[in-house]
């Protein structure tokens, strides 16, 4: 089990790189993307999109509108490389679908965050437990469908019980799960019982965040429960 930081900010970035970590949980937020992709030495873990991002286009044009101003700014050959796995489907951008426009966002981030020895791309928590609870299958599946090199696709969740339910049950192949994993239980869906478990089928790497009292402790929790990695939140 290794351990890395999730950080938010270039000031934390700064710092946790300072004190050796080189293992870094990341948005696509542009001061920390730009520190980060002057070091050659680190590797990333994205959660996409970044609605932080996108507040003030969100307020002023809606998320569907924020969306279509992101597909006029792709360029037509990126735009072609995003929607031929999605098209197949049947869905159109015009028709205003958040099955293809949060892929589409997702893939706008892809392009910065690629500058960066980019290594997994989580889809946000937002996104992946509104899909779980409304029955989204497909908004899931068009997001694993991204075309993108040398990066694993994955989805970070706050309801791991759900998650590892609906994926049985839409046969959905995800290798690479994001979810909260305290010593405490905190976030830890349905229970911190139920949440060990799943992990020991061995199904899938999991990966943990927390903030955690006690680095060191947590650092051992995370390795008896069997998490691939754990970031601790700066």
């Amino acid at each position: 089990m290794n351990k890395g930081v999730h950080v938010a900010a270039q000031e934390d970035a700064e710092k946790a790189y300072t004190s050796g970590e080189r293992f870094f949980l990341v948005t696509a937020e542009r001061d920390v993307l730009h520190f980060l992709s002057s070091k050659e030495d680190v590797s990333l873990a994205a959660i996409v999109p970044d609605a932080s991002r996108y507040v003030r286009e969100m307020t002023q044009y809606g998320l569907v509108g924020m969306a279509m101003r992101k597909v006029r700014s792709l360029g037509i050959v990126n735009l072609l490389r995003l929607l031929k796995p999605v098209l197949r489907s049947g869905l159109k951008i015009k028709k205003k679908d958040m099955r293809v426009l949060v892929p589409l966002l997702a893939f706008v981030e892809y392009l910065e965050l690629r500058k960066c020895s980019l290594e997994i791309m989580f889809l946000h928590y937002h996104l992946t437990d509104m899909a779980l609870a409304t029955g989204n299958r497909v908004l899931l599946e068009n997001y694993l469908k991204l075309s993108v090199k040398n990066v694993r696709l994955g989805l970070m969740t706050k309801n791991l019980g759900l998650l590892d339910k609906r994926l049985g049950e839409w046969g959905l192949n995800v290798n690479t799960v994001l979810a909260p994993f305290q010593l405490s239980g905190y976030g830890m869906r349905p229970t911190q019982k139920d949440c060990e478990v799943i992990i020991k089928k061995g199904k899938r790497d999991y990966y943990g965040f927390g903030k955690g009292v006690d680095v060191e402790r947590e650092e051992k929790y995370a390795q008896q429960i069997g998490l691939k990695e754990w970031f601790v939140s700066k």
